[in-house]
């Protein structure tokens, strides 16, 4: 074979199923990495998910999932208990430097709070 600048470029020729067996095998390897570059996030249970949905508040639902009691998180956060309080019952918006340090304390994206 020749290529466009006139070179001649080396082929190979297989059967048409190897050549589809090396497919699936890419294919397999493929959805492989996929699968490991993802096994390391945390997966949530659908009760968390379905109370996501239904509009609980992100917070409430993180700090449940994450079996805190507001004090805790509220001591681990550096903040009042009050406002954790505020927080859960939509009365007030946190501030970003707040919802970095609540997301911290419980181990999930900054994301998953707002």
């Amino acid at each position: 074979m020749v290529s466009d600048a006139g070179e001649s470029v080396p082929v190979t020729v297989i059967a048409q199923g190897e050549y589809e067996a090396m497919v699936d095998r890419m294919d397999d390897m493929e959805a492989a990495a996929a699968y490991h570059a993802t096994r390391d996030e945390e997966s949530v249970p659908a009760e968390m998910v379905a109370a996501l949905v239904n509009g609980e508040n992100p917070v409430r639902v993180w700090r449940k999932h994450r079996r805190l009691t507001q004090q805790a998180l509220a001591d681990a956060a550096s903040i009042g208990k009050p406002y954790v309080c505020e927080i859960e019952a939509g009365k007030k918006e946190p501030s970003v430097k707040t919802l970095k340090a609540l997301a911290r304390v419980l181990g999930c994206d900054l994301d998953d709070l707002a």
